[in-house]
């Protein structure tokens, strides 16, 4: 995949390592520190709050051989945060963190979303897509099926993203701005729980 040509790093490298009578791994492919750029699609992302409020992101990105876990501090994970969702293809560009004890991991300094429909001209990969964003809390979430149907009834271009618990979900169904739309969303939801954005 000629987006993925100048990545510098796979999790196959994770395999090739030397281990003593304790279990210590030393690894001979890559080292701590090791600047790489990886791509792969996301698999689990999971969220802490730090002492100052902040929220930091552990991802976890899969290629062909298997997954790592990528660090984003909070102001990575703030400014990456939109297109940090389970599926999700993304290209990210960091360092290699190798502890005694853990597994390695990746710090991220920077990363790109990637869409496989997309091709690969600098015009193309920089148009914005515009989404509509649902959030559902406990008391909603019932009425996702709800939410669906209405959905299909107003067939579009923009994206649906469901936000549950936290965690971020892409729906199959694409609508239409309309105000028939907007009215039926709001017999289930807030208006303060229904978004239109670009990214």
């Amino acid at each position: 995949m000629d987006k993925f040509k100048d990545c510098s790093f796979s999790t196959e490298l994770l395999y090739n390592f030397d281990e003593d009578e304790d279990g210590n791994k030393t690894y001979t492919d890559i080292k701590d520190e090791m600047p790489i750029i990886m791509g792969g699609i996301i698999t689990s992302i999971d969220k802490i709050n730090t002492k100052s409020g902040s929220i930091m992101g552990f991802v976890t990105i899969e290629d062909v051989y298997g997954g790592i876990e990528c660090v984003f501090f909070p102001k990575k994970y703030e400014k990456y945060k939109e297109f940090l969702i389970n599926e999700q293809i993304i290209k990210i560009y960091g360092k290699i963190q190798l502890r005694e004890g853990s597994a390695p991991s990746v710090l991220v300094d920077k990363a790109e979303m990637l869409d496989e429909t997309k091709h690969d001209s600098a015009e193309t990969v920089k148009t914005e897509q515009e989404y509509l964003g649902v959030i559902l809390n406990e008391e909603t979430a019932e009425q996702k099926e709800d939410i669906l149907d209405i959905l299909t009834s107003y067939p579009g271009d923009i994206n649906v993203m469901f936000k549950i618990g936290g965690k971020n979900f892409k729906a199959s169904s694409k609508v239409r701005r309309c105000k028939g739309l907007i009215s039926e969303l709001l017999s289930v939801v807030n208006e303060s729980d229904i978004k239109f954005f670009k990214r």
